[in-house]
């Protein structure tokens, strides 16, 4: 193990100052960077909505593999453009080439065996009948709440001035 270091708290501020003239080195490249994550993780949510039942899900948790990749590599992105390199959208895939995924996917795997266990405690809790009452519940709010969005909708149109049923609407979202 590394030896810990005390340092002073204007250190603290000392890397903040730096990390902004890190930014200000090289502000597209990590913009490129950053877009390409979250192009990414869009893409990928975006598939797991459209994917129906389990396989959805499993799209879903696939997310949560990816961020702490993707996370990695955007040290590493950082770290090349620090020592004066340039910083790749390839690089946020730097941790699997190095192979290091499983240090990262370490603390995610700690994460849900703690979900998986406060699973099954909730379930020893409340049984089966809780389980489909909540589900009850959950269905009952999802519909209020569809129901919520249109009146609210419907009550914005009436109310709002220029929003009138004339031939020319004014262009808002509530007049389309």
């Amino acid at each position: 193990m590394k030896e810990i270091r005390k340092l002073p708290a204007s250190a603290g501020a000392q890397w903040l100052l730096d990390t902004f003239s890190l930014y200000r080195r090289a502000p597209l490249q990590l913009a490129r960077i950053g877009l390409t994550w979250l192009l990414v993780s869009w893409v990928v949510t975006l598939l797991s909505t459209l994917i129906p039942g389990a396989a959805g899900m499993a799209v879903q948790l696939m997310t949560l593999a990816i961020s702490p990749i993707m996370f990695g590599g955007m040290l590493y992105a950082v770290g090349e453009i620090d020592e004066g390199r340039p910083g790749l959208a390839s690089h946020l895939l730097q941790p699997i080439r190095d192979h290091r995924v499983s240090h990262l996917l370490v603390p995610l795997a700690i994460q849900v065996l703690a979900v998986l266990l406060l699973g099954a405690l909730l379930f020893l809790m409340i049984g089966r009948e809780g389980f489909t009452a909540f589900s009850e519940v959950m269905t009952r709010w999802k519909r209020s709440a569809a129901v919520a969005s249109r009146s609210s909708r419907t009550m914005l149109r009436r109310w709002w001035p220029t929003c009138r049923p004339s031939a020319s609407h004014c262009g808002c979202c509530w007049c389309s």
